[in-house]
């Protein structure tokens, strides 16, 4: 029986993740139009005042789930991973996709050349130092990225915990006073763009039972992956019975 590090137990990917890619490039393709106008827009600018201007309480709780967007978080969420899944695939994902949609990031602010909120605006509250520029949040792209390509092998409830962690991660960035709005969104597409295509190429798990970290055979027919196949008792089967199980 193999390993479950190196059990064959993932696929290609179906339309849905395509569809996905898609998209997500749509996404940030639209979201780089929008910026490139000189100025703010003025539903952008309320939106970014509305959460800026949220109170200081908040910066204790926003502040730690914001570090999953930083530079050293796939490094941190691929040991968990491996820890977790005892999966190669997870924790080799996590750190591509992570410093992918890193690089990808750095590469669309320098060609976006968007400049930070404090820049276009005035009364912005800074609660964190921002070097570089705005669009898009790299923090917001990285996290969107390690949520994207676990997504497969989380159950529901991690779903909607990695769910909530991305969005706490784009409204930090904002309460910082880090990035406008769209920077967020564009870094959000940015992360499940380069997630779904990392997902497309590596591959996803085959079925629901593969998600976790089980022993993973080969699977032929009349075989459970993962499970013991059914075996006759013979010690409550009839006399009879018993020799047609020997001679089979």
């Amino acid at each position: 029986m193999q390993d479950s590090w190196d059990a064959p137990v993932h696929h290609r990917p179906h339309r849905l993740l395509w569809l996905g890619i898609a998209l997500a490039a749509v996404v940030v393709a639209a979201s780089w139009t929008l910026v490139m106008r000189p100025d703010v827009t003025p539903a952008e600018e309320r939106l970014f005042r509305a959460v800026n201007s949220a109170p200081d309480v908040l910066w204790p709780l926003v502040w730690p789930p914001m570090q999953l967007g930083t530079i050293v978080a796939p490094v941190v969420v691929a040991a968990s991973a491996a820890a977790a899944l005892r999966r190669w695939r997870p924790p080799v994902t996590v750190l591509v996709a992570g410093y992918l949609s890193w690089a990808a990031a750095q590469t669309i602010k320098e060609l976006a050349a968007r400049d930070r909120p404090d820049e276009l605006l005035s009364g912005v509250v800074l609660r964190e130092g921002a070097q570089g520029l705005g669009f898009v949040s790299g923090h917001a792209a990285i996290a969107t990225a390690l949520a994207t390509v676990l997504w497969p092998y989380l159950s529901a409830r991690g779903r909607i915990l990695s769910s909530v962690l991305v969005a706490v991660v784009g409204f930090g960035r904002i309460y910082a006073g880090a990035h406008l709005p769209l920077d967020v969104v564009g870094g959000v597409a940015i992360g499940a763009l380069v997630g779904i295509a990392t997902n497309a190429l590596v591959g996803v798990p085959l079925n629901r039972h593969d998600r976790h970290g089980s022993t993973d055979g080969p699977t032929h027919p009349g075989t459970h992956r993962g499970r013991t196949p059914p075996t006759t008792d013979l010690r409550s089967a009839p006399p009879g019975r018993i020799d047609d199980e020997l001679e089979g």
